[in-house]
């Protein structure tokens, strides 16, 4: 797990920051996740599966900056992306603007992650013409759906 974490902290200072400053609390954090999405420990009982939540009430906390340097290496390695990356802003106007049936295009990708959930505005409920709904929490059940009938992840 050390020499993903390594790696982790390589590619955040080859192109994120100049000097990546880290902490026993940041490394076990960091690691747990980088082990659920690649399923590095292989840990019995530990379903890699499912989606990660990263929830912390506070702006600034590193949680895109994580996922971030995550996609720039996995792209950058790989030349392709882990994850179809959007905000829950960017998901709101998708379904104003084009209605359900783009949204469902956009959403239907095999891993998806979504910033800044919260943060799409004081009205949670949105407007296509005259349909209205809860663009995230119908997003979040889609992707629910998915990940059980398909294993795709949030």
């Amino acid at each position: 797990m050390e020499k993903y974490y390594k790696n982790f902290i390589e590619e955040a200072e080859l192109f994120f920051v100049k000097k990546f400053i880290s902490s026993p609390a940041i490394e076990k954090k960091f690691s747990f996740c980088l082990d659920i999405i690649f399923n590095i420990s292989k840990t019995p009982g530990l379903d890699y599966s499912r989606g990660i939540i990263a929830f912390n009430p506070k702006y600034g906390q590193g949680k895109s900056f994580f996922f971030d340097v995550v996609f720039h290496r996995h792209k950058r390695l790989y030349n392709r992306n882990l994850y179809k990356k959007t905000s829950a802003k960017e998901l709101a106007n998708i379904f104003k603007e084009s209605g359900e049936e783009v949204l469902l295009q956009f959403i239907s990708v095999k891993n998806l992650f979504i910033d800044d959930i919260g943060d799409e505005g004081d009205e949670k409920i949105f407007a296509h013409f005259n349909n209205k709904m809860n663009v995230i929490r119908y997003v979040l059940l889609k992707r629910y759906e998915m990940w059980a009938n398909k294993g795709h992840r949030t």
